[in-house]
């Protein structure tokens, strides 16, 4: 059992030599030559490049195994625990209230976390008042993006006037405040009703799907890229972020909860929510083309597209850095080893000059059909953007000199794809491909959904 020798490289395993010259019976070959990992496997991580995942151990993890076969049981069968022993029921009870009780844990932690917007709202007021002005759609978007928005929305509001946001009792940010991505309802933001008209975002003919079309680069297959951000928005925001990074160190010295719990700087504590809301906008709009297969599972599928029900309904925008000197903490990284995103859809856009050496995103494929090599090295430049699927197999070279700032947005379909697949079947790509819009349809989705023979699906519920 287990990934077989230890591996010559710090990476990935391979045999330790060329069986060129002996072919061995199958059996012996499995017991004694184990096949290797899949790519996405990693053995070790240099200091730096971590992500949010456990480590690879090379067996199968029967805890997790049994847990799902349980919560599958509990629900299709109505007396499932009739035939368990008691010290069975036991077992599952202690690991489901193990998981219970780790839920509870980070919610206390995102609770400790979320209480750092609003001090960090008033320290913005006071350090930086010039960067919490009104934002505009004009002043956002790349001028070549700006004219695939209807001329009407370029002077419709994103944010208003930088404003402390109000906390409720458990320390989360409220809905309609600056750290959630509010003041996109009705007019105005700061009381004298004179900021201009809100942004729509559930306005289909805001955007030119055809021209987008042709405005897009395709790097390789499932990557594609574009120019997102002006570059003034980009020292803009690079400058809230640095602010952010200098306030946190002094706020976590304060509390003990957060302290080591930050190894990324979220849009919403910054008081950025407006642009986290406004990218996935940006991200339905794109990928209704680039990734038809991700808006195959929808509830209505007779009903047309529509941005007031978008099959992207859930997501996280956050800054990363990497630098030579990766944190002790993980805040500041190296590189980052080869892994996939929870996400349907992943947003890369990339807020300095591109004045440092390494740094490149590398791609090789989505999971199930990974390769070896990079299918596509994309050298990140200021403002512009890279989406892909976010199973597709990515890499972040080591940076070996300046500095590499870039905002991640994950978006997933919570209403739509993931309620109709397993993790499994997600994460494997194990469902029928959608079929590619017609050229002539330039907004048309999937005309039916598509299910595959998960046992999330219909036939099985």
């Amino acid at each position: 059992s287990g990934p077989g020798p230890k591996p010559p490289t710090p990476n990935f395993w391979h045999p330790p030599f060329s069986s060129s010259f002996f072919v061995p019976p199958r059996f012996f070959t499995f017991f004694f030559f184990p096949p290797p990992p899949p790519p996405y496997c990693i053995m070790s991580v240099p200091r730096g490049h971590e992500i949010n995942e456990k480590r690879w151990q090379g067996e199968c993890n029967g805890e997790l195994s049994r847990v799902l076969h349980a919560s599958f049981g509990l629900d299709h069968y109505p007396h499932y625990l009739h035939r368990w022993a008691r010290e069975e029921i036991d077992a599952l009870e202690r690991t489901l209230e193990a998981q219970l009780e780790n839920v509870r844990a980070q919610k206390r932690q995102n609770e400790a976390r979320a209480a750092m917007a609003a001090p960090f709202a008033l320290h913005m007021r006071t350090a930086a008042p010039e960067l919490g002005e009104c934002v505009r759609v004009r002043d956002v978007l790349h001028p070549e993006l700006l004219a695939i928005l209807h001329e009407r929305t370029h002077e419709h509001v994103l944010s208003p006037a930088f404003c402390a946001p109000h906390v409720d009792a458990a320390g989360g940010t409220c809905e309609g405040d600056v750290a959630s991505g509010g003041a996109t309802e009705g007019r105005g933001g700061d009381g004298d009703g004179q900021q201009g008209e809100a942004f729509d975002y559930e306005d289909d003919a805001a955007f030119d799907q055809r021209a987008f079309q042709e405005y897009v680069e395709e790097e390789a297959k499932g990557v594609h890229s574009f120019p997102l951000l002006s570059d003034h928005f980009c020292d803009r925001v690079a400058r809230v972020v640095s602010q952010f990074r200098l306030f946190r160190v002094q706020y976590e010295a304060q509390h003990d909860l957060v302290k080591g719990n930050a190894r990324v700087s979220p849009l919403l504590l910054m008081g950025l929510g407006w642009l986290q809301r406004f990218l996935l906008f940006i991200a339905n709009n794109a990928s209704l083309h680039l990734f038809p297969r991700e808006h195959a599972y929808q509830l209505d599928a007779s009903a047309p597209p529509s941005l007031s029900s978008p099959c992207l309904d859930w997501v996280n925008a956050y800054v990363v850095h990497y630098s030579p000197s990766p944190s002790q903490d993980g805040s500041v990284r190296q590189g980052l080893i080869r892994h996939t995103d929870d996400s349907e859809v992943t947003l890369n856009v990339n807020l300095g000059e591109g004045n440092f050496k390494g740094g490149v995103l590398r791609l090789y494929g989505e999971r199930a059909e990974a390769s070896a090599q990079p299918v596509c090295e994309f050298k990140p430049t200021k403002g512009r953007a890279v989406t892909h699927i976010g199973r597709h197999l990515h890499e972040v070279s080591p940076v070996e000199a300046g500095e590499r700032i870039s905002i991640i947005v994950w978006c997933r379909s919570n209403a739509m794809l993931r309620s109709a697949l397993c993790p499994c079947c997600w994460i494997n790509q194990r469902h029928a491909p959608a079929p590619s819009p017609s050229p002539s349809a330039s907004s048309a989705r999937p005309s039916a959904p598509v299910h595959s023979d998960c046992i999330c699906g219909p036939q099985w519920n």
